[in-house]
């Protein structure tokens, strides 16, 4: 089983965060081992968006 991680910025993370958690299917430890392997981002969507402005 491998993970999808479809955000691009740490408000999405959060999201997908409460996402994992709510799997009723998965165990606690599951669920934590899940999100402890997942890649935490940068920068938040206002960053994003601030850098992507300047160009």
């Amino acid at each position: 089983m491998s993970e999808v991680y479809d955000y691009k910025n740490y408000e999405e993370y959060q999201a997908w965060v409460e996402a994992v958690e709510a799997r009723e299917e998965l165990s606690p430890s599951e669920r934590q081992d899940i999100i402890d392997a997942a890649p935490i981002p940068d920068e938040t969507y206002g960053e994003a968006l601030e850098r992507n402005s300047d160009d």
